[in-house]
């Protein structure tokens, strides 16, 4: 988590922001290359031949913006702006899926106003947007209210003027029509292939779509396998389409619980032989990875497969996979999918604690140590961290294993390195490092070549003073994406991963003054990052809500109290829907603490309580630190130089469990075992250019803290001895 605004900071700014001049309204346009599956766009434009199509998605204060929602090309559109006639040709052609962004002095924020789009083949639309809501907070996305405000044929979805595709035809060869006639519709590129060589049979690759050839589509015979062909798309594997079932091998093909004298025989299991020692499944696997063998259970081999309604994993454990999520199958609130959950399925016995802690160990640092990130970077299993500092580095340790760091590994970013995200950006399995850059406006990636060592990749633009950033996937094409905080700009900055590692700045959001941090959960749980977002002198955290594209709603404000500046998302009630944490500081009172906002379980929130803490909160951080499943909050208190731990009262409240002496004047701290013994574990950034370990010493030992044969460990009341858990020592 990212600093409040010291005494040193608030002077270093006002030199900043004196220095930063703000730029004149200019006109613009540039192609954002990503690949947008639009769920919400706007008034879609006409076709005259071809399939041609244009969505309108939104004004917003002084631009507009627009994407190719059809199947050729655009290089040319032309603006109709309050009947003023405005005619751009693209410095490149604009491709199908991807958007621009037009942005002109004339369109005056805070007055109504209606742009028309012109396609060169005839197609046109119009979208109108009164005063109220063509401001510059009002956001893209947000140009109707209901379907009366649309044009004929369009419906209001999301806030936007939409008319969808309503089958195929529409969308021309090659494309198909994902979601027809409802808000989520758009004309998506059939890619089944992209040669011939990526076909079945050898069959010609044409548009994309692999061609039929000799082999006809089978049907699913009564036995449940698709007579030799491959059940993803139906086209044969090799020579002519047979009935294979029956002859002793175990197909891919095949259903494994439906054609038991192949998988049966093949395997060594059939329904009868898994009774006793596992669970068969029946219905259909559909995913396997243990020689296609529907039992679950103690069979030596790598059971991990599920149908429908059941899982199978960890060599023989079953839950529900319709709820993995937060499944509970002993009442308990217990995750599970991983942790502690397994451990219980597994009929062993998992161990808590007091969450206690012990300072372990000061050490000496970089000047000015600026903002922590933690990640395995050299792959050997312990965790490492990095930290930003005033010299214009940023410093990497790795762990040996044992909470010792060694000699710090400085890399030269640029003037003011400030916040520090962990992530693997380019997809080579590494864990890559990005940090912002106050005065140069700019993030800078530094890629990891595998061993820990670093390379810088280059500098991508942001706004102005970009003091947070965070990572995550926001328009689900497998690529971590970023979103920063313009501290002198009032909004927040994305950054689209160009599938190497590189950046754009492709939006931007209106927030509230001087945003600060940023919190990235799927807040609404529809399966799309969403943002949370303080700014340093509101009274308010912002949720920005993802429209299940990549784009984001307007804001919405929720009350967190004075001066909030951190927030932490996480599911503190354990109702599965993540909540917020929001520090406090109200500097007439000299008063501080931690405000809980409870999810409505629709990705809004209500405030639930305060929770008083050291005076100036810094760095929140959160994690179950005593295993019982609930997740507890960590805070810094810059003034008073002491760490507070607030444990949850397993209902989602609070009380203060202990207060930790760290270095001088705390301002950031992360968390992980860093000591490999089990417990979590804190680091701590200090003003007086240390970082200190604090220690979990909740549980001490070896394999905890899931109690199994070759385990023994301790916390204060009950021990593990060699798997076997008693009161007392071993």
């Amino acid at each position: 988590m990212r600093k409040a605004i010291t005494p040193i900071i608030a002077t270093i700014l006002l030199i900043l922001i004196t220095i930063i001049t703000a730029s004149a309204a200019f006109v613009w346009i540039s192609s954002v290359q990503t690949s947008l599956e639009e769920s919400a766009g706007g008034a879609i434009l006409g076709s005259l031949g071809g399939c041609s199509r244009v969505s309108l998605i939104s004004m917003r204060g002084d631009r507009v913006i627009v994407q190719n929602t059809g199947c050729d090309d655009i290089s040319n559109i032309t603006l109709l702006i309050d009947n003023i006639l405005t005619s751009y040709d693209l410095s490149a052609p604009l491709s199908p899926g991807n958007s621009a962004i037009i942005s002109f002095s004339n369109l005056l924020v805070g007055e109504d106003h209606c742009v028309k789009v012109l396609l060169s083949n005839g197609g046109e639309s119009q979208l109108c947007s009164s005063a109220s809501r063509n401001t510059l907070d009002a956001g893209y996305g947000y140009g109707c209210l209901n379907s009366s405000e649309c044009g004929s044929g369009e419906s209001c979805c999301s806030h936007v003027c939409f008319n969808p595709c309503n089958n195929d035809t529409e969308c021309g060869i090659g494309f198909t029509c994902i979601n027809p006639g409802g808000c989520n519709a758009q004309c998506q590129a059939i890619s089944e292939c992209t040669n011939n060589s990526e076909c079945n049979d050898s069959n010609p690759c044409t548009n994309n779509i692999c061609s039929t050839g000799s082999c006809t589509y089978p049907a699913l015979t009564p036995n449940g396998q698709y007579t030799g062909c491959n059940s993803i798309n139906y086209a044969c594997m090799s020579g002519t389409c047979t009935n294979t079932c029956g002859d002793a091998t175990c197909q891919s093909w095949e259903n494994v619980s439906i054609c038991l004298s192949d998988c049966g025989s093949n395997c060594l299991e059939t329904q009868g032989s898994c009774t006793g020692k596992g669970v068969w499944f029946t219905g259909g696997v559909n995913s396997i990875n243990n020689n296609y063998c529907a039992c679950c259970g103690d069979d030596a081999l790598n059971d991990i497969f599920y149908n429908a309604t059941t899982s199978c994993s960890y060599g023989g454990i079953i839950y529900d996979s319709d709820s993995i999520a937060i499944q509970d199958k002993y009442g308990n609130n217990i995750n599970h999918s991983s942790g502690s959950g397994v451990c219980e399925l597994k009929n062993n016995t998992w161990m808590t604690s007091n969450g206690s802690f012990t300072l372990t160990k000061n050490y000496i640092v970089g000047l000015w140590p600026q903002d922590l990130a933690v990640g395995d970077f050299n792959k050997d299993g312990f965790l490492d961290y990095v930290f930003s500092d005033s010299a214009g580095n940023i410093s990497v340790l790795l762990n040996d294993g044992s909470g010792d760091f060694g000699v710090e590994a400085n890399y030269t970013a640029n003037t003011t390195p400030w916040s520090v995200e962990v992530g693997d950006v380019n997809k080579d399995s590494n864990l890559d490092i990005v940090v912002t850059d106050l005065v140069g406006n700019y993030v800078t990636v530094f890629l990891n070549d595998g061993s820990g060592h670093f390379t810088k990749e280059g500098d991508f633009s942001t706004g102005q003073m970009p003091w947070d950033v965070s990572a995550g996937d926001f328009n689900r094409d497998s690529w971590l994406e970023l979103a920063v905080a313009n501290f002198n700009e009032s909004k927040i900055s994305i950054l689209t991963n160009g599938h190497d590692g590189t950046f754009t700045l492709s939006d931007n959001y209106m927030v509230n003054e001087y945003p600060y941090t940023i919190s990235t959960e799927d807040f609404n749980n529809d399966g799309w990052p969403d943002l949370a977002v303080t700014s340093a002198t509101s009274n308010y955290v912002s949720v920005l809500l993802n429209y299940g594209n990549g784009i984001f709603a307007p804001k919405i404000d929720y009350f967190s109290g004075n001066t909030s500046n951190q927030v932490g998302g996480a599911d503190f009630n354990n109702d599965g829907w993540p909540d917020l944490a929001v520090d406090y500081y109200n500097d007439i009172e000299n008063f501080a603490s931690v405000n809980v906002l409870f999810n409505n379980q629709d990705g809004s929130f209500t405030s639930n309580a305060n929770y008083s803490v050291g005076i100036y909160p810094e760095g929140i951080s959160v994690g179950d630190y005593n295993n019982d499943n609930w997740l507890d909050i960590i805070i810094a208190s810059y003034n008073e130089s002491i760490i507070s731990v607030l444990m949850n009262n397993q209902d989602g409240t609070f009380n203060l469990n202990a207060n930790y002496t760290v270095g001088t004047n705390p301002w950031d701290t992360i968390i992980g075992d860093f000591n490999n013994k089990g417990g979590l574990d804190i680091l701590v950034l200090n003003n007086n250019n240390t970082v200190s370990l604090i220690s979990n010493i909740g549980i001490s030992g070896t394999g905890g803290p899931c109690c199994e044969v070759g385990d023994t460990f301790n916390n204060a009341t009950h021990s593990c001895c060699n798997g076997v858990f008693k009161s007392g020592s071993c």
